[in-house]
Order: structure tokens, then C-alpha cells, then sequence
């Protein structure tokens, strides 16, 4: 097996969890990167079941089968629903989504072909492997309509690259007066110097689109402060460390890129004004987590679901840059 295979192998591996868990809750082609994701790994559905067994049983013992033990499980599904109701709420014919660090999120394919969004005006960025990767399932759907790919880290890479790709796509719409960049739980990968260099660069384009007319929104869903992240789990009597600790048997890279509040992270990246978006109860009640036969021995878990998510510091945010 040849380095790119091998490479495309461990990229698989690494994404079939999470997609093992879309497909349990039934999200838009959760079945087909499943299915595409199972063959380039050689991984089954009986492995990804016990890595996701596993996952959670770390959440479930160590939060002492609180709705903690959910509270991942739900705030994946619940984001997912979120930042799309926003995104079909800011995008229109002359808007161009540019989708950073998108990973193998089927967001994109699934508002294309399932709602009213270009295909043509559609951008998923990433490192070039992911980015190979997620060319070859689009290659492998059929009959489906692809968003435009590029391999662009938009910490490292020279803007002008994707400056470059965005008026290209004006040239075939010169209507085009609205870019909205969107990312998903990307700033608590990046740490504060990258999360720093990733809005300037956002600044620097803003300043080259402005010339063409095209005014730039940033929207997210992601918990950059230590802040932020602990005390949607304190409300349920744990301690900051006590939440440390369980962090580091998970992610501690997370730990080490938070800010520690809110007006830190905000004064880093030069905003000073964000509107909030919270769950509604539309979507607090169209979750599937809680139907799923694992959780239904937890008691009044409907309830602690809408307890947990409707806390005020949990919200999507966009920012105009």
C-alpha cells in the first residue's frame, strides 16, 4: 500500500465516528459517507458501534450518569440543526458559503440538493488530504450535485488564493454581494495565536472583497473560553477540575486552546459586538438523541435535554466582519 493510500486509510478511520453517529440520528447523507467511509477504512459497523460505546462510556462513568453522559451526544445533533436554520436565514442567489475546516460534514451536499442552495456558490475548504478524501466520495455519489472543493487552510495559506477562487464565482454571477464564511467547532483546535491569525486573514479579505461590492459574515457554532466550555457541566454540581480532568482522557489538546473568558477571546480576535443565536424550541424538540434505545433509561431525559440546551452559554454566533 502506497503513502496515499495509507493516508486515506488513517483520514477515514479518523472521520467514521462521528458518521457512525449522524446515521443513528438520520441526518442527509449520514448513510452514504457511512457507507463510502466504511470502505476506505475496512472498518464495520460493529467497530464504529464499540468506538462510540467506548466514547461515551468515558462521559457516562466519569459524569456519574448525569445527562452529561447525553450532553455530547445532543449538542452534536442540535449544532448541526442550528447553524443550518441560520445559514438558510442569511443565504440567498447572491451569497457565496465558504465552509472552513469542513471535515467530512454532509452539510453541504445536503443543502445543495435538499433545499435551495448553489452548488456553484458552495465552498468546502480544508487540508489538501481532507480535501482528497472528500473528492473522492463526491466522486463516488451519483446523481447528486457537488459544492466547489479547494485546499486551503485558511490559517497558513496565502488569502489570495481563495480570493482568488471567490471572483472567479462572481464572474459567473455578478450579483454576488455577500460572502458568509462559516465553521463548525474549528477555534478549539486553533490555538489563540492561530485563532488570531485566522480573523486576520478574514480582515485582509474583507478589505480585498469590499472593493468588489462583496461584504463578508462570520458565523459559528463553537465554544472558544474555558469559560464557555466548563459551566454548561458545573450547572450539574462538577467542579472546574473535575471537568479538567475528564477533558484530559479525551481531547486535552482542547484544554490548552481556550481563552479563559469570553471578552478575552473577543478582545484577541478584535470583535467587540456578536449577535447570539440559542435553541429554539423547534429544534430542541425535533432531536432524535434522546430516541435512541441507549438513552432511554435515563429518567425525564426529554426534559434534561431542554434543560441542558437551553442554557445561555450555549448559542451559535455571527459577527460581520
Amino acid at each position: 500500500m502506497n503513502t496515499s493510500n495509507i493516508t486515506s486509510k488513517l483520514l477515514a478511520e479518523t472521520f467514521t465516528t462521528t458518521a457512525f453517529f449522524r446515521s443513528l440520528i438520520d441526518y442527509p447523507y449520514s448513510e452514504e459517507i457511512l457507507e463510502y467511509l466504511l470502505n476506505e477504512s475496512g472498518l464495520t459497523k460493529e467497530e464504529l458501534q464499540a468506538r462510540w460505546d467506548w466514547f461515551d462510556k468515558v462521559f457516562w462513568e466519569e459524569y456519574w450518569k448525569k445527562i452529561s453522559a447525553l450532553s455530547f451526544s445532543t449538542i452534536i445533533e442540535a449544532r448541526w440543526l442550528l447553524l443550518d436554520s441560520i445559514l438558510k436565514s442569511e443565504v440567498d442567489e447572491n451569497t457565496i458559503v465558504l465552509e472552513v475546516a469542513s471535515w467530512f460534514s454532509p452539510r453541504a451536499i445536503n443543502l445543495i440538493n435538499n433545499h435551495w442552495f448553489k452548488a456553484s456558490q458552495y465552498i468546502e475548504t480544508d487540508k489538501a488530504e481532507n480535501i482528497s478524501l472528500k473528492q473522492g466520495f463526491y466522486n463516488w455519489l451519483a446523481n447528486q450535485e457537488k459544492p466547489v472543493l479547494s485546499d486551503f487552510n485558511v490559517v497558513t495559506d496565502d488569502i489570495s488564493k481563495l480570493e482568488k477562487l471567490i471572483l472567479n464565482l462572481k464572474e459567473l454571477n455578478p450579483n454576488i454581494n455577500k460572502l458568509v464564511v462559516l465553521n463548525e467547532w474549528l477555534l478549539i483546535y486553533l490555538t489563540p495565536e492561530e485563532q488570531w491569525n485566522y480573523f486576520n486573514n478574514l480582515k485582509e479579505l474583507k478589505l480585498r472583497l469590499t472593493k468588489h461590492w462583496i461584504n463578508i459574515k462570520y458565523i459559528t457554532i463553537d465554544m472558544p473560553t474555558h469559560e464557555n466550555f466548563t459551566d454548561w457541566l458545573l450547572h450539574e454540581w462538577f467542579t472546574h477540575d473535575d471537568h479538567v480532568n475528564v477533558m484530559k482522557n479525551v481531547d486535552s489538546k482542547i484544554l490548552e486552546c481556550l481563552h479563559m473568558k469570553e471578552s478575552d477571546f473577543l478582545d484577541n480576535i478584535w470583535v467587540k459586538k456578536i449577535k447570539k443565536y440559542y435553541y429554539p424550541e423547534e429544534i430542541i424538540s425535533s432531536l432524535n438523541t434522546w430516541k435512541l434505545i441507549k438513552y432511554r433509561e435515563v429518567p425525564e431525559i426529554e426534559k434534561k435535554i431542554k434543560n441542558f440546551l437551553e442554557q445561555k452559554i450555549l448559542f451559535a454566533y455571527s459577527v460581520e466582519i
